[in-house]
């Protein structure tokens, strides 16, 4: 068995090594250069107990959406989905009603909107389940609504991917 396995393998390395660099000049095999890692997103807590109304990517009155809508009660209170620093308090976003900007750890950033009270200011550092605002009835939505987005590096994305 032992002269069987000591003849055996040498052969099969070989042609192993044929196999592969055939592999490799006909393109089957691609150099892990070009492997694209998957990345690792954070896992944050709903900003609300709702159902979605609207998806990313989804259309209200015209426009794509670049988060989702969340259906609330009037007054429920809206949580920080992680821990992070008040960087935006304003009412000036026609539509949006007063909106909330943190932004947290690996450059993400979330965004909360149609809140008809907030409970912070710029330069505030929350910690995650804590209330930053109140949701209100702004834009067109007959009911109470939170429209929430995540961000990273400025760009958006589909917040359902790291809500847990």
């Amino acid at each position: 068995m032992r002269t069987i396995v000591k003849i055996f393998l040498p052969t099969l390395n070989f042609f192993l090594i044929i196999f592969l660099t055939g592999c490799a000049t006909r393109g089957y095999h691609k150099p892990v250069a070009n492997v694209v890692v998957a990345e690792v997103l954070p896992v944050f807590q709903w900003p609300i107990a709702g159902r979605i109304a609207s998806r990313y990517g989804g259309l209200e009155d015209g426009v794509t959406l670049k988060g989702v809508v969340l259906q609330g009660e009037e007054g429920q209170g809206v949580l920080a989905v992680e821990q992070g620093e008040v960087v935006y308090v304003d009412d000036s976003l026609r539509g949006y009603g007063k909106t909330v900007v943190l932004e947290h750890k690996n450059t993400f950033s979330t965004v909360y909107a149609r809140n008809s009270q907030v409970m912070v200011k710029v330069g505030d550092f929350v910690r995650k389940g804590q209330i930053i605002a109140h949701i209100g009835r702004a834009g067109k939505g007959s009911s109470a609504q939170l429209y929430f987005e995540v961000r990273r590096d400025t760009k958006p994305i589909d917040p359902e991917l790291v809500l847990k």
